[in-house]
Order: C-alpha cells, then sequence, then structure tokens
C-alpha cells in the first residue's frame, strides 16, 4: 500500500512537527485563560483543559486521515515518482563499407532517458540486449562489440567474439558498468571492432551487414525500447573477381607477360613466379601489401606489383627479368629455366582472389 513511503515519512514528520507547535501554542494560550479564571469556579478551569484536549484530538485526527488518504493516492500531496525510462534512436552514423581490422568504430547511437517524478536518482541500467542485424550471419565478421559513452572513453559493457562464442546475431550483455540514467536524453554508442584478415575466411571470403540496435534492457526502471538503426555498415571480405585474358612468353633471360584487371573492384595486381614448371601453394597475405622482388617463404617471389587499378584495365606487354618494365623486378632470368607466374587481384579492403595462373614458360 505505502509505495511512496519515504515520501509519507518525510510528510509524517513534518505533521508531528506542526503537532508539536501547535501543542505549545495553545498550552500557551491555555495558561493565560487558566490565569484570568483562578479567581472563577474550580469547573471553569476544568472546562478550559477539556477544551485543549479537545483541540489536540481534533488536530491527531486530521493528520491521521490525511496520512491514510496520501497513502492511497500520494499524487495529491506529491510529484508522481519515477518509474520508467524510454530508450530511443539517436543520431545513427551514416552506412558505410570497412575493411577487416579497419578498428573499432561508431556503428550505433541510442539515448536512454528517464521518466518524470522524483526521486530519479541513482538510476541505471543493469543490461542490455543488442541485435546485430535481422539476418545473416554478421558475427562471423566481427571481434568485438562495446556500450560506450559518446567521447569513447566510458565502457559499459563489452563481448569479444571468443566470449559470446561468435554465433548470435542477438549479444546480451550484462555484467559490466550500468549505464547511468538522468531524466535529460543521454547518448550512448554502439561500437564494432571487425575481425583481423588473419582471423577472417580465406578467400573468396564473405561480407558481413550491421544494424546495431538496442532491443531490450534491464533497469531499476520499467524501459521503453525504440531504438531503430537504417544504416547499414557492411564488412568487407569479398575477393574481388580474378584477372582474365593472361598471357605470357619467355625471352632471353626474362618473361613477357598480360592480363586484364576485370572490375572496377580491384585496386591492385601482385603477380608471384616460381622457378618451377607449377605454382607452388604461397598466396599473398590478405590485408598485406608487397613489392616487387619480396619473397614470399618458401619458394615464391613477387614478380611484379601494380597499383591503383580503379577500373577493369588492360595490361599488356609487361616485363619481368631483364629490362623489366617498371613495377616488374630488373635482374635477369636463368636462361632455360621454366618459370610459373600467378595473378593475385586485392581490392580496397585488403582483400585477395585465390589468383589465376598464366602459362609456364621457359626462358632462352
Amino acid at each position: 500500500m505505502f509505495s511512496h513511503r519515504s515520501n509519507i515519512f518525510c510528510f509524517a514528520k513534518r505533521s508531528l512537527a506542526i503537532v508539536e507547535k501547535f501543542s505549545a501554542r495553545l498550552a500557551e494560550q491555555d495558561q493565560i485563560l487558566l490565569k484570568s479564571t483562578r479567581t472563577r469556579s474550580h469547573n471553569s478551569a476544568l472546562a478550559v483543559k477539556k477544551i485543549h484536549s479537545q483541540r489536540i484530538l481534533r488536530l491527531g485526527i486530521f493528520i491521521t486521515v490525511g496520512l491514510f488518504v496520501f497513502s492511497f493516492h500520494p499524487s495529491s500531496a506529491l510529484a508522481a515518482a519515477c518509474t520508467t525510462v524510454t530508450i530511443d534512436i539517436g543520431t545513427d552514423v551514416a552506412g558505410a563499407t570497412i575493411a577487416p581490422e579497419s578498428g573499432i568504430a561508431d556503428r550505433g547511437v541510442f539515448t536512454a532517458t528517464a521518466g518524470a517524478g522524483s526521486p530519479c536518482a541513482n538510476k541505471t541500467i543493469t543490461a542490455m540486449t543488442v541485435t546485430l542485424a535481422g539476418s545473416g550471419t554478421p558475427y562471423l565478421g566481427l571481434q568485438e562489440v562495446s556500450i560506450t559513452d559518446t567521447t569513447g572513453a566510458t565502457t559499459y559493457f563489452v563481448a569479444t567474439s571468443t566470449f559470446y562464442g561468435g554465433t548470435p546475431n542477438v549479444i546480451n550483455f550484462s555484467g559490466g558498468t550500468p549505464l547511468p540514467l538522468t531524466q535529460s536524453s543521454v547518448t550512448f554508442k554502439i561500437r564494432v571492432t571487425p575481425l583481423s584478415h588473419a582471423l577472417m575466411p580465406v578467400p573468396d571470403g564473405a561480407s558481413y551487414s550491421i544494424n546495431p540496435l538496442v532491443s531490450a534492457v534491464t533497469s531499476t526502471l520499467t524501459p521503453t525500447v525504440t531504438d531503430t538503426n537504417p544504416n547499414t555498415t557492411i564488412i568487407d571480405n569479398t575477393s574481388p573477381v580474378a584477372a582474365t585474358s593472361l598471357s605470357s612468353s619467355g625471352g632471353t633471360a626474362q618473361a613477357t607477360l598480360g592480363w586484364t584487371s576485370t572490375n572496377g573492384e580491384t585496386s591492385t595486381s601482385t603477380i608471384l613466379r616460381w622457378a618451377a614448371s607449377s605454382a607452388g601453394a604461397e598466396v599473398p597475405a590478405e590485408g598485406a601489401t608487397y613489392a616487387a622482388g619480396d619473397a614470399i617463404a618458401p619458394t615464391a617471389t613477387v614478380a611484379c606489383v601494380f597499383a591503383a587499378l580503379t577500373t577493369a584495365t588492360v595490361k599488356s606487354g609487361i616485363v619481368d627479368g631483364s629490362g623489366g618494365t617498371a613495377g616488374c623486378t630488373t635482374s635477369a632470368l636463368l636462361d632455360g629455366q621454366a618459370y610459373t607466374y600467378k595473378v593475385f587481384q586485392q581490392d580496397a579492403n585488403g582483400n585477395y582472389n585465390v589468383g589465376a595462373s598464366f602459362d609456364g614458360i621457359t626462358t632462352n
């Protein structure tokens, strides 16, 4: 019944003070009256005392009734209590395509506002559910998801792929630092960290779309959750399309190559060379960049690197070895040696494809 006990206690203390004040005042008045009646009959003095007792009784009844009514209708005496919290959409960041191991980034924004009323101090959110996306498997591209303040300096909840098992689209946060609430809107962020290239699926890879939003909270207040996130973030781990129209021929201490980068997603062509009649197992490391002459253990050499290929680009007459084209090695190849070349396309987010092999050549 007494859902507002602290308010009632305060009201009762004030009422008691009023009673004591009135009692003292009435006692003073009655003393004056008694002095004026000393010359009168004994019955007159008794009458004055009776009047005083009746005054105290009436005042006590008034306070008792007031407390009883207040316990059922506290709003008639004090403002309604703070009982609710609203989780709403913030100014979400624009959609974007981001690379593996691109670091932590803001991908969702929400606000929390405690309801009107008093008292409303020390109210918090103690647990939270974040939905990454309505479908798909975006969790496979994430290393970490965290809830922070607007600056990112304070982290309230955090979950890593190891912690949440790397499987759910819904992450249930708990056990962190409770989010503080006030009756003014407070903004918080959902931040994500993509996996590194090394931990992503191997080529041809995949891409992961997320629209992280708050779907539920646990609080000392009754929550209403209306957060949304219309902006899609894509974690791009998808390989670019392989090069086509490959050609190769051997010459004196050199090889001549040609190929076509087939779509604008490709930004770099990296060509590996093996001094053998077939290619080895070596491949460029996802996210890495190379220069001509670099070695990839155990047996591959980076023969050529051509960057900034923003559109479908035809490369022809490219020489590796003696008299090499800029972007390729220029040291003479061995005469009469079999060589194998393979071209790997890399996109702007560091993803390589599985490579395409040239026909084997033998130098003169």
